[in-house]
C-alpha cells in the first residue's frame, strides 16, 4: 500500500482529489491531509508518506519549498494545481507529474499509471505496486510517453515516436514534426518501449524501425539509417548491434 499525503489550503481541493483517488485504487492509503506548509512538514517528518500530492500556493509557504524539504524522505511529488508558469520548475526537480487544476479522472488516471510505472523498480513500493500496476497493464494497454513542450506536459502515441536521444538522465523525444523533453533515460525508455518495433542502433539512440526510411551499409560492417522527416541526420548501426538490427528487419 502506498502512503500518500495531500496538500492544499482549500478544503474543497482536498476532499475532490481524495475522493478521485479512492475511487480509482484501493492501492493508494491517503495517511493525512494538510492545508498548509507548516503543516505539511510536520506530516512528511512524522508519517514519512511514499507519495506527496501538493499544491504550489499554501498562503504560509512556496510549494517547492515544501517539496526540497521533503526530498531527504525521498517521496515521488505529484503537484496539483492551477498555475501552468510553473512547470519546467517542477520538471527541474524531478517530479513525477504536474496535473493542472480543475483535472479531470482520466489525468489522474494517466499519473496513477506513471507512479506505478516509476515505482515498479523501487525496492521500497515493489510489492505494494506490483498488483495494481499488472491490472491497469492488462486492461488498458497504455502506450503514450509524457513530454514537455515549453511550460506544458503533453502525451506523444508510441508511434509517432521516430526517434530518441539520450541526454543525459533525461532524453529528448522526436516525432515527424516536433522535438520534446522527456525526465526519462534513454534506459527508461527503451523499458518502456519493450514490445514494440524499437531498435538501439547506438548507445545514444532509440529508433522506430517503422520510420526507417533508408539503410545505408558503410563501413566495417556498420550501416546508416535514415528515418522519416529526418533526412540529414544518418544514425550508425553500430557493429556490435548489426546482427540484432538484420533479425528485426529480417533483412
Amino acid at each position: 500500500m502506498l502512503k500518500a499525503l495531500l496538500v492544499d489550503d482549500e478544503e474543497p481541493a482536498l476532499l475532490e482529489l481524495e475522493y478521485v483517488l479512492q475511487s480509482l485504487t484501493d492501492r493508494i492509503e491517503i495517511v493525512g491531509k494538510a492545508q498548509s506548509g507548516k503543516q505539511a512538514l510536520k506530516l512528511i517528518r512524522r508519517l514519512r508518506p511514499d507519495v506527496l500530492f501538493l499544491d504550489i500556493k499554501l498562503g504560509d509557504m512556496d510549494g517547492f519549498a515544501v517539496a526540497e524539504e521533503a526530498m531527504q524522505y525521498q517521496p515521488y511529488i505529484v503537484f496539483v494545481t492551477a498555475y501552468d508558469q510553473y512547470a519546467i520548475r517542477a520538471f527541474e526537480i524531478n517530479a513525477l507529474d504536474y496535473i493542472l487544476k480543475p483535472f479531470s479522472q482520466e489525468r489522474v488516471e494517466l499519473m496513477l499509471e506513471k507512479l506505478l510505472d516509476e515505482s515498479r523498480g523501487d525496492p521500497r513500493l515493489k510489492e505494494a505496486v506490483q498488483k495494481d500496476y499488472n491490472g491497469i497493464a492488462a486492461t488498458r494497454g497504455f502506450n503514450k510517453i509524457t513530454v514537455m513542450s515549453g511550460s506544458k506536459m503533453m502525451l506523444v502515441d508510441f508511434e509517432d515516436i521516430v526517434f530518441a536521444e539520450a541526454d543525459g538522465r533525461n532524453s529528448f523525444i522526436y516525432t515527424r514534426d516536433n522535438k520534446y523533453r522527456c525526465k526519462l533515460s534513454l534506459k527508461r525508455l527503451e523499458e518502456k518501449l519493450e514490445g514494440y518495433f524499437f531498435f538501439k542502433p547506438h548507445r545514444s539512440y532509440l529508433i522506430n524501425l517503422d520510420k526507417i526510411k533508408e539503410i545505408i551499409p558503410w563501413f566495417n560492417g556498420e550501416y546508416k539509417i535514415v528515418l522519416d522527416g529526418y533526412d540529414e541526420l544518418q544514425i550508425t548501426v553500430t557493429r556490435n548491434n548489426v546482427k540484432r538490427f538484420k533479425e528485426m528487419l529480417e533483412v
